[in-house]
């Protein structure tokens, strides 16, 4: 009998626990997306990490599908990115060639601070000849600017945009309600999202539109009416932070054989409490001359021929049309 009472009881305090630790309301979806909305604009820090795969082809004359992993943080409300990056990847060339390429390196990016990168390695397979004999040790290991420094307003390609978490709230419609799942123990509102086109140009107007002229505006408008996107969010069910993001980025084609997409997946931790990176202090600029500068003696001095043959053809064919 003291058995079954002490039975009894703990599953009793049990049940106890896990209605305690529920919500104590199911917000609609739209609540829940307003109220993240609200959260990630006074965000000060994250960390994250993103795992993924892309695809991109340019104009009959390459083409990379690849898998890239990023780890790192998020600063001063997204102003600063720091991204340590792997990345893996078939180079496909005209004629049907294929070489393996990987790269492994870091980038700093925002609207407060220039884009630097920084390659660790670099390796391909067949060798490329623009990797051969040792002819990138030069550029490896050293923080890059991209050209000339960039005012403030300027983007980066190697890191994830610094409003991400902002946008998923922003730019996003909820196509389903999957219910409550957990991430780390606890529980989260997770729902099946799909871009919405609309959205997303008045949220890239109101980044960018003010840089750009009529002309340009209407290139976005047209590129962002061509974006197909399916994805998945998880939110927390206590602070409303974004803790987990996929996204299926179709195919997008840009004409003249250019396209691109994506599928990843990025987890983000740490909220507000992402400690500072380091700004380094040593940086150089970069430019083609660091890799490709033929017909010379020079230290950037790497051969006559940097690509495969058939590379460097297409890339003639393709000036040429």
């Amino acid at each position: 009998m003291n058995f079954l009472k002490l039975k009894t009881t703990a599953l009793f305090a049990t049940a106890v626990v896990l209605v305690s630790c529920a919500p104590k309301e199911r917000l609609t979806p739209e609540e829940v997306m307003s109220r993240t909305a609200d959260v990630n604009k006074n965000l000060s820090s994250v960390l994250f990490e993103l795992d993924g795969k892309y695809s991109f082809s340019a104009g009959g004359v390459f083409k990379i599908d690849g898998d890239v992993r990023l780890k790192g943080s998020m600063q001063g409300g997204g102003e600063r990115v720091y991204s340590d990056m792997e990345t893996s990847g078939v180079f496909s060339g005209p004629n049907g060639s294929a070489y393996e390429v990987s790269a492994e390196g870091a980038a700093i990016a925002g609207n407060a601070v220039d884009t630097l990168f920084r390659i660790n390695g670099l390796s391909s397979s067949p060798e490329i000849p623009l990797f051969a004999d040792g002819k990138t040790e030069r550029i490896l290991n050293k923080w890059w600017r991209i050209g000339e420094a960039e005012p403030p307003s300027a983007g980066a390609p190697l890191t994830p945009d610094p409003k991400i978490i902002r946008a998923q709230s922003e730019v996003v419609d909820i196509v389903s309600d999957l219910g409550f799942d957990h991430i780390g123990g606890k529980k989260m509102y997770h729902y099946e999202t799909v871009i919405n086109s609309g959205k997303l140009y008045e949220y890239a107007f109101a980044v960018r539109g003010e840089s750009m002229d009529k002309e340009e505006l209407e290139s976005l408008k047209e590129l962002v009416g061509r974006i197909s996107a399916r994805g998945e969010i998880w939110i927390d069910s206590e602070d409303f932070y974004v803790r987990k993001i996929n996204w299926d980025i179709k195919p997008v084609d840009f004409g003249n054989g250019y396209g691109a997409g994506a599928e990843f997946s990025m987890e983000f931790s740490g909220h507000n409490k992402a400690d500072p990176f380091p700004m380094p202090k040593e940086i150089f600029t970069f430019s083609a001359d660091n890799l490709i500068t033929q017909g010379s003696e020079s230290e950037h001095d790497i051969g006559s021929q940097p690509l495969p043959k058939e590379f460097e053809d297409a890339i003639i064919n393709k000036i040429l049309e």
